[in-house]
């Protein structure tokens, strides 16, 4: 099939969708469809087709465009969707999540049956109106959501879909097992640096901690709109000599410091199926983690990790003090998290899901 696929980003872009995709259409493209992306610029200089792992990327500055408020550069963009589809034919457009240019696609009326993939709850898209939001939805033949709540966000808002919406969990290739280099105390902090995160409630909680555990040190891996403030608060709690940030990582590198983390710490407010908890898991590494949806199928409780409740950070100080005690429970708990996600998040079961997805529509587009 040829199938367009449509993003709010990609690569270079590091975030879960980001790396999701960089594995997901290569593997899909080897399942025979004859995959081509369409996403958006993210710096003014990035070419507006080019060729990653084999599959051709067309990008947009609808984005830009809207957020200026630029008719002119708005027309251009759209018009460019609209040639793109009239050259393309696809077969099966798949979004992942609703925005830009989905929006654009949808006004396009190509008559290419649409999969919309839900990656978070559609109440924290922040793609428009809820108006908006729904006509997407409504163009769509079939919507997926990482999660059961995703899914049940997107009927609250559509009920027309109830019959056309499924469940497919997010998948990750596993990695070699790690070995040998856990740096004792290490907290590994990995994601944007924004509000969902919630990872000053880490900081928090190791301000609780840190007498009792002088080698414990945080580490904060990636960016966003709170860093300044996460930095501002390490000094605040005196804890600059406790806590690292660098800022953005690519994601090549991810993988030597999940080796070196003892615990990785996502204390997130809420999550569609994040990447970073999958690939802590797969890395061999104990998670902690809050009970929110998204999160709870990929962390067991005292099997696989550690869950707390949102926001309490008495909860999350316990948590990193138990874990901190216990290396050899992290080792095990590590080793289960490994297992866990090979057996239900691997990057095949993934792939299969959306494969046979695509081929019912080859069958059946309406």
């Amino acid at each position: 099939m040829k199938v367009l696929a449509v993003s709010n980003a990609a690569w270079p872009v590091v975030g879960g969708i980001e790396v999701l995709l960089d594995q997901l259409l290569p593997a899909l493209r080897d399942r025979g469809h004859d995959i081509t992306l369409l996403t958006a610029a993210h710096v003014s200089d990035q070419a507006e087709v080019a060729v990653r792992h084999g599959i051709t990327s067309h990008r947009t500055q609808l984005a830009v465009a809207l957020g200026r408020k630029d008719p002119g550069l708005l027309s251009r963009e759209r018009q460019r969707i609209k040639r793109l589809l009239t050259d393309l034919q696809p077969d099966l457009i798949h979004a992942h999540d609703i925005g830009p240019n989905l929006w654009a696609v949808v006004k396009a009326a190509s008559p290419a049956p649409i999969i919309t993939t839900m990656h978070i709850g559609i109440q924290t898209t922040g793609a428009g109106s809820v108006a908006s939001m729904a006509e997407m939805l409504r163009a769509s033949s079939w919507v997926t959501g990482v999660s059961a709540t995703a899914v049940a966000e997107v009927l609250a808002v559509e009920p027309s879909l109830t019959n056309r919406a499924s469940v497919i969990g997010n998948g990750i290739a596993l990695p070699p097992p790690t070995s040998g280099r856990t740096v004792s105390g290490r907290i590994l902090c990995v994601g944007r640096l924004v509000p969902q995160k919630g990872f000053e409630l880490v900081l928090r909680a190791l301000a609780l901690v840190e007498a009792s555990w002088p080698g414990a040190h945080v580490v904060f891996a990636g960016d966003g709109s709170e860093r300044s403030m996460l930095e501002s608060l390490t000094a605040d709690l005196g804890l600059t000599d406790r806590v690292s940030f660098l800022g953005p990582v690519a994601h090549a590198d991810v993988a030597g410091l999940l080796a070196e983390a003892q615990i990785v710490a996502l204390p997130s407010r809420w999550e569609g199926q994040p990447i970073a908890a999958l690939e802590a898991g797969a890395a061999g590494r104990p998670l902690i983690s809050t009970a929110v949806d998204g999160l709870a199928a990929v962390v067991v409780d005292g099997v696989t990790g550690v869950i707390v409740p949102p926001d309490d950070v008495g909860a999350l100080a316990i948590a990193l003090s138990r874990l901190l005690a216990d290396p050899v429970l992290c080792d095990a708990l590590g080793a289960s998290a490994r297992a866990h996600i090979g057996a239900e998040f691997g990057l095949s079961r993934c792939v299969d899901a959306y494969d046979a997805l695509y081929r019912r529509f080859a069958v059946a587009p309406n």
